[in-house]
């Protein structure tokens, strides 16, 4: 199963539970919603009325005793009160609970109680007492019928109430259940959810997680050298589809690289000569002194010799010596030139002469007419970042710095101070000191990366190199080579090509 499909099924079955879930909760809080408000707008207020209900019957009753033995007509204006309030009461009631039969039902009963009081006791009572009949008053709340009467009125009005309260209860437990449904659907949803997350998660570790960091260890291997060791492919198919292809990418490495070593040591067996300039124009591998960075590459344009090369060289003082020359031409009569002129230069200056007397070493051994050399010198000094340049014929070193905003940057050149070395004549050159910064670097390079063309015939240039320090995340002497490099490597035509020599330097103090 494809990683897309397994990402479409976790995307699917999410929509299901949010679809599912949502509708659960929907219908959940809907009914918790229609409760509350059943017992909010409805039954509650009913209860409240039915209770208020009785309060206005004793006042009527208790205005029509107070009347019939006083005779004060204040009493008969609370009988008057409670009337007009019951009747209200009884009205609102009927709306309230109008969907409710048999809480209706009950209604009707003490409608008829009430009438049953007033027609036959509070009524004729009343009026025996306003037309002045006492005795006939008296008689009347003496048989007692009103009072019976009355009680039967109480009677159905605890009735409603017990009917509306049993109601309202109903809905209370009706709302707590359906607040308990709603809170099991946000839980199994919740859950649901959580379960999903927790499939995908495992979901995602087996199938890009687990095989991409495999695929990363395998690269990881291959990367620092042991090519021998076969890229797993395992995992969903667009995983194993890359692993694939790096494995193949490692296959054809390990041919190059055979390959290579084979014409290595054919090389090293039938021609002794160049193998031996190829190791004499080889860089030291000894570290550089204390609180100075440098790190450098030869790239070669025809086989495994170079007219290119460079070499750090400990000066006396505790200074230090970087020298970067290009001779004209290449394969192995390039070579060999190169190699004199090194071991000429090199030993000059490890004796202590400064640049313009060790480039005239250089050209005492050239006797070629047609060849030349461009060489830089730079001799620092780790402790105050002193350095002392002499430039004959060569591309100008930078001077880099780190911008906060732009990066990388080359802050400047440093211009040349003679012409190129060669056996047409004399030439004086000069040397100029400028102080790198702690924060600065100096970029020494060959006319091979500047002049690298594309298959349109356009330039690297320096704006080439520019754009490629600018993707230098830490500006380190090591990684600004490999971003150079890899810009002249990807920006060069086939047909085209020059050996490209980089070394950076900086102090750290």
């Amino acid at each position: 199963m494809s990683l897309r499909a397994r990402i479409a099924a976790l995307l699917a079955a999410f929509a299901v539970v949010l679809v599912v879930g949502g509708v659960l909760m929907y219908a959940a809080l809907d009914a918790a919603d229609e409760r509350e408000a059943e017992l909010t707008q409805r039954l509650t207020p009913a209860s409240q009325v039915a209770r208020d209900l009785l309060a206005d019957f004793v006042e009527q009753e208790s205005g029509v005793r107070g009347y019939v033995i006083t005779g004060d007509r204040d009493f008969l204006d609370s009988f008057e009160r409670g009337r007009r309030r019951a009747d209200e009461a009884t009205a609102r009631l009927r709306s309230l609970v109008g969907g409710e039969p048999g809480v209706i039902q009950e209604l009707e009963q003490v409608l008829e109680a009430q009438d049953s009081w007033r027609r036959f006791a509070a009524g004729p009572e009343i009026a025996a007492r306003r037309r002045g009949d006492v005795e006939r008053a008296r008689e009347l709340v003496i048989t007692r019928q009103g009072r019976t009467r009355f009680v039967r009125l109480r009677e159905e009005v605890a009735e409603l109430q017990e009917l509306v309260e049993a109601e309202r209860t109903q809905a209370v437990a009706q709302a707590a259940e359906a607040d308990r449904r709603l809170a099991w659907a946000v839980a199994l949803t919740g859950g649901a959810l959580l379960l999903l997350v927790v499939v995908a998660g495992a979901v995602m570790w087996r199938s890009v997680v687990r095989p991409v960091a495999s695929l990363r260890a395998s690269l990881r291997r291959v990367a620092g050298g042991d090519l021998d060791a076969p890229v797993a492919a395992e995992g969903p198919r667009e995983v194993r589809e890359l692993a694939r292809d790096a494995e193949a990418m490692r296959r054809r490495i390990r041919s190059e690289v055979d390959s290579s070593r084979a014409a290595e040591e054919g090389l090293t067996q039938r021609e002794p000569v160049v193998a031996a300039l190829r190791d004499q124009l080889r860089a030291s591998d000894a570290e550089p002194p204390g609180g100075v960075r440098v790190a450098g590459t030869v790239h070669s344009a025809e086989g495994v010799l170079a007219g290119d090369w460079y070499e750090v060289v400990a000066l006396p003082g505790g200074r230090v010596g970087v020298v970067v020359a290009d001779v004209s031409g290449h394969g192995a009569a390039a070579g060999s030139v190169a190699a004199q002129f090194k071991q000429a230069l090199v030993t000059a200056l490890s004796l202590g002469r400064l640049g313009p007397a060790a480039l005239e070493a250089g050209r005492a051994v050239l006797r070629d007419d047609e060849r030349f050399v461009t060489c830089v010198i730079a001799e620092l000094e780790p402790a105050s970042g002193r350095l002392r340049v002499t430039n004959a014929g060569h591309p100008p070193p930078l001077v880099l710095s780190v911008h906060p905003e732009a990066g990388l940057v080359p802050a400047r050149e440093l211009d040349g101070t003679g012409m190129v070395v060669s056996t047409l004549g004399a030439a004086a050159w000069t040397s100029h000191e400028v102080t790198l910064a702690e924060d600065e670097l100096l970029l020494l390079y060959t006319d091979g990366l500047i002049e690298a063309r594309d298959e349109n015939g356009h330039l690297l240039g320096l704006d080439g190199v520019a754009a490629a320090l600018a993707t230098v995340a830490e500006p380190e002497p090591q990684r600004i080579v490999d971003a150079c490099l890899d810009a002249a490597r990807s920006f060069r035509a086939p047909t085209r090509r020059d050996d490209i020599t980089l070394v950076v330097l900086g102090v750290r103090r």
